[in-house]
């Protein structure tokens, strides 16, 4: 609440402003009782847990934009440091040492908070003690100085021990100096190594929200209905395909069955690839390396590993983000990234793995004259999300209609103006007959004449009739609506739409 005041002071007139931060404007209730959108989520990495909330985002989205998440997360964070250790020296019994990290994620708008537990709790009681945690106890966060990178490798070393007791993670003192090494590995290497299935889980989780074996408690639900999918793909022995009952031989049969679950989504979606892999012999032609860029590397498809080495030539530290690429003859074609989301809110790491990727073209390109092109993939104007894609520059957007590249800021205005629900046009103006132009219009206006409308007076009651069934009166009311729809939807896609009338 202190954080909306904070933002509508802000607010540049009176018309944007809430007049009231009440969580009873959102829900209807008229209570103080904080929902469960504003509620953290705890998930235990061993000696610390990770406190994370939507509320900034839920916040922005529920006032139509009014609040903006980013502005509304780092007015909360300012709340959350104020406090601290007046709050952690007088609240002994909440079984946390330090707040050792607060931070915003700047794509989702998540706040993401660090509690160190210590290594005398067990992890039975701290998880209780983190569960009892109030919203009004994680106002009050800390704010020490505290080594990110170090804390972050500390943080990784104790969940590999957990889960990986063979890892041999590099765990220096804090005078050590880290250097960000990368490296193109194989996929069906990649998908072999336990911690970049972790990885992925701990980011998917943060950022998406979706079920994190290694950290989530819920004892009431178990996945063996599932793992079923898990055997049928062992069975085929795929390659790189990773053996739970292996890695994780140590951990409990009901863990290690949500684990194969996981693990079937992350192969089935980052290490399937139709991409075939060709021979080293068949690039010799350019350099192996270039400044840490692995420019020499057959075609194929790739997880690019980011780790925090110990030497600007070791690769031997925590995994910190991965890259998957498709290296093609004629580009690089990045499939997805995914990064541990705390030690991202520092150094952007979605942004710098793309980057690098960029570079690492730019580089290729020198010996590979064909290999000049980045692609990002399929872009939706209107989806938050894939906006990011336009920072990028220069770049082009295909037109759906005639397979041409176009200029990424004129494709955006075409699509703004021409289909600004729909965002999706012809993003070139292609010349038609007489008779074409007229056969498209004949298309359309049988298509206007089919829509299935709803025109039942209750949400119970269901009335389905088609346009062409209307009086005139009642065509000169919807043919105009059911016209803009038939144009944003298309032809094709109309007749699966049935409109319902208010």
């Amino acid at each position: 609440k202190q954080a909306i005041a904070a933002v509508n002071e802000q607010a540049p007139n009176n018309d944007e402003k809430l007049d009231k931060p009440k969580w009873a404007w959102w829900d209807g209730i008229e209570s103080d009782e904080i929902p469960k959108w504003c509620t953290f989520r705890l998930l235990p990495h061993g000696a610390f847990i990770e406190a994370s909330t939507v509320a900034c985002a839920a916040a922005s989205g529920r006032s139509r934009g009014v609040l903006d998440k980013l502005e509304l997360a780092r007015a909360v964070i300012d709340q959350l440091k104020k406090n601290a250790n007046t709050y952690l020296q007088s609240n002994k019994s909440s079984g946390i040492c330090r707040v050792t990290e607060i931070a915003v994620h700047e794509k989702s708008g998540h706040v993401h908070i660090i509690l160190d537990i210590g290594g005398k709790i067990q992890a039975k009681a701290s998880i209780h003690n983190a569960q009892n945690i109030s919203t009004q106890h994680l106002r009050n966060a800390a704010d020490e100085k505290v080594d990110p990178i170090q804390e972050m490798i500390s943080r990784y070393g104790k969940v590999d021990q957990q889960y990986s007791p063979d890892a041999k993670v590099q765990l220096n003192d804090k005078c050590v100096q880290r250097f960000l090494t990368v490296r193109s590995t194989p996929v069906y290497e990649s998908s072999l190594q336990p911690e970049v299935h972790r990885l992925f889980c701990l980011y998917q989780s943060t950022t998406h929200g979706d079920f994190n074996p290694f950290a989530d408690h819920d004892e009431s639900s178990t996945f063996r209905d599932e793992v079923h999918e898990y055997d049928y793909y062992k069975q085929k022995n795929l390659p790189g395909f990773l053996d739970i009952d292996v890695a994780y031989r140590h951990v409990d049969g009901n863990r290690r069955d949500r684990i194969k679950t996981s693990y079937v989504i992350f192969y089935k979606f980052l290490c399937e690839t139709p991409v075939p892999n060709t021979t080293a012999e068949s690039n010799s032609f350019c350099r192996s390396n270039e400044d840490g860029y692995d420019i020499g590397i057959p075609f194929g498809t790739y997880h690019q590993q980011y780790r925090l080495s110990t030497s600007k030539d070791a690769f031997d530290g925590p995994l910190v983000a991965v890259g998957v690429l498709d290296i093609l003859p004629h580009c690089i074609s990045s499939v997805y990234a995914f990064y541990d989301p705390i030690f991202s809110a520092r150094l952007e790491l979605g942004k710098y793995t793309a980057l690098r990727e960029i570079e690492w073209v730019r580089r290729a390109s020198k010996y590979r004259t064909e290999l000049k092109y980045y692609y990002l993939g399929y872009y939706i104007h209107s989806c938050r999300k894939m906006t990011y894609k336009a920072d990028y520059k220069p770049s082009e957007l295909l037109c759906p209609v005639t397979s041409k590249w176009v200029d990424f800021e004129t494709a955006k205005k075409i699509l703004e103006e021409r289909s600004p629900v729909r965002n999706c046009c012809a993003l070139f103006d292609v010349p038609h007959s007489a008779e074409d132009e007229a056969s498209a219009a004949a298309k359309k206006q049988s298509c206007v004449d089919k829509m299935a409308l709803d025109i039942g007076t209750t949400a119970e009651e269901s009335q389905v009739v088609r346009v062409d069934m209307l009086n005139g009166q009642g065509r000169e009311l919807v043919d105009p609506v059911v016209s803009e729809f038939v144009n944003e939807v298309g032809v094709v896609m109309c007749s699966k739409f049935v409109i319902k009338l208010s």
